[in-house]
């Protein structure tokens, strides 16, 4: 069946779980009915309507509301096991993409007189997300390039040689990197784990570049825009012809040790594309809600327990949420790592937003295995990106990210530097002496903004996870959250007051007491 739910994300976990399943806070009466805010932008003539049980779309409803086609948005995964069995129970297969007749009709006034209807739970809008943004790797040489791994500034107004290599000392504004995997090579794990898969949830991959290739499955990962659900060959290509999800993916997992390029946080990443956004969008790809929930399902009927959520907006949708509820009760060792998100003003002004008060969605969405990521800067200050003392958990590094870059007008793969206000972008080249090195002015390129910032985490989390499989996903986030560098500019501004450390994560034991409330 087609699902179609084109919804702009802007490509911008846990705990307090109990064994058997993850709890989450009171929300039914909290979202009720959809929020519908003037402005928000939606795909005009399409609805996704959930149904109560013994209705659905019949011609006698198809009729009266102008309804030109309906599918069930998870029809096409062929779902087994515990994943279907709570789906049923949560009337997922109910939930219906609605297309009209009239594409020009008022569909906010519509939503609310369909949603009023005795056989329907709830109906919104298609809304639309847009994404936010030692090794021998030669650009881990220069630590000025990789600063969020392998130091370079530092925090708390302190400012030494930028060109200096500080990670681990106090005043490194990065996440000990260095000190991480000297830790893994003491037990010789760094080249032997086998590292469990993570999804990336975004505008797909290039699954052939070359720091990438080794770290991609067989099969690769599923496209779910459009009516690729319905071609084969567009199903199982989830190719990147945009950047945004190939910079996400080497953030996570470039990989490591291998001569070129750069490093990802986790060297042996196993990197699923999961293809949700539209890649022909301009800077800010666009997805839709039914291609989202989707791809989200996909990765959960996968068993990925990692999924990397770099996107998000300010219209909460409540299909989404039950679709993430959902697999949480299901699966309870899923964690979602999510995007604080950034407010991008005209003229290029980003404007802040405290998530406490004006909620981004899925990052504030309650539930305790979500891990809400916000973007610091060389100095440790929060300049691009979202935050909130209570919906958001920690920060990672977010400004001037370097991470694997796809040019398809060129037909190039490099480093990317297409976000900074310079417009560089960074391709290697052999030098006079047959050596790959860096082009000159890579020093200054680089992207900002919570996408690549919960990349870091996605990393981390993944990494840790590989290596201590038996954890359950809130001690997961547990460890995460306490093992943070607590930064005095992040008091008040994010739940755990601190920023992502790799080494504290992986060198101290569980963290015994009680745990933070998220919500």
């Amino acid at each position: 069946m087609k699902n179609i739910l084109n919804i702009s994300v802007i490509i911008s976990l846990l705990l307090a779980f109990v064994v058997s399943m993850i709890p989450v806070a009171p929300i039914a009466k909290a979202v009720s009915a959809p929020t519908l805010v003037a402005g928000v932008d939606y795909v005009p003539g399409e609805l996704l309507v959930k149904f109560k049980t013994g209705f659905s779309p019949d011609a006698t409803f198809s009729l009266q509301y102008g309804i030109k086609s309906s599918s069930r948005v998870l029809d096409s995964l062929n779902l087994t096991g515990n994943l279907k069995f709570a789906v049923t129970k949560a009337g997922l297969d109910s939930l219906y993409l609605v297309k009209l007749n009239n594409s020009t009709i008022d569909l906010l006034a519509l939503v609310k007189t369909v949603a009023a209807n005795l056989g329907v739970e709830y109906a919104e809008p298609n809304f639309i997300y847009t994404t936010q943004s030692a090794p021998n790797d030669p650009a881990y040489q220069f630590p000025t390039k990789l600063w969020g791994l392998n130091g370079g500034y530092s925090y708390n107004g302190m400012i030494p040689n930028p060109d200096n290599n500080l990670a681990g000392t106090p005043y490194a504004a990065n996440i000990n990197f260095q000190e991480a995997w000297d830790f893994l090579s003491t037990f010789d794990i760094e080249n032997s784990y086998d590292s469990i898969e993570i999804a990336v949830v975004d505008t797909g991959i290039d699954y052939n570049h070359p720091d990438l290739i080794a770290n991609i499955p067989i099969d690769k990962g599923r496209n779910f825009i459009g009516d690729s659900e319905n071609i084969p060959a567009n199903f199982a290509n989830p190719m990147d012809y945009h950047g945004h999800g190939t910079r996400v993916a080497g953030i996570i997992g470039a990989r490591g040790n291998n001569g070129i390029g750069i490093t990802g946080v986790n060297w042996r990443a196993k990197l699923v594309a999961v293809k949700v956004f539209d890649s022909w969008m301009g800077n800010f790809p666009q997805g839709n809600i039914a291609d989202i929930i989707q791809g989200i399902a996909y990765a959960a009927w996968r068993n990925i327990k990692v999924m990397n959520l770099s996107f998000g907006g300010n219209s909460l949708s409540e299909s989404l949420l039950d679709t993430m509820q959902t697999i949480s009760m299901a699966q309870p060792n899923t964690i979602f790592i999510a995007a604080a998100g950034q407010i991008n003003a005209p003229l290029g002004i980003t404007q802040l937003q405290n998530n406490d008060i004006t909620p981004f969605y899925p990052a504030s969405y309650p539930l305790d295995n979500i891990i809400a990521v916000t973007a610091t800067s060389k100095l440790d200050n929060i300049d691009t990106s979202n935050y909130g003392k209570v919906s958001v958990d920690l920060s990672a590094p977010g400004e001037d990210v370097l991470s694997t870059y796809l040019d398809p007008g060129a037909g190039n793969r490099g480093i990317s530097g297409t976000q900074n206000s310079q417009g560089v972008v960074c391709y290697f080249h052999i030098d006079n002496n047959g050596i790959e090195v860096l082009d000159d002015g890579c020093l200054k390129s680089g992207g900002n903004g919570s996408s690549y910032s919960t990349a870091y985490v996605s990393g981390v989390v993944s990494l840790y996870w590989s290596i201590n499989p038996v954890r359950k996903a809130y001690e997961v986030k547990n460890q995460l959250l306490i093992q943070t560098d607590k930064i005095i500019d992040l008091e008040g501004k994010v739940l755990s007051g601190g920023r992502l450390n790799l080494y504290k994560m992986l060198g101290d034991s569980i963290t015994a007491g009680t745990l933070m409330p998220r919500l």
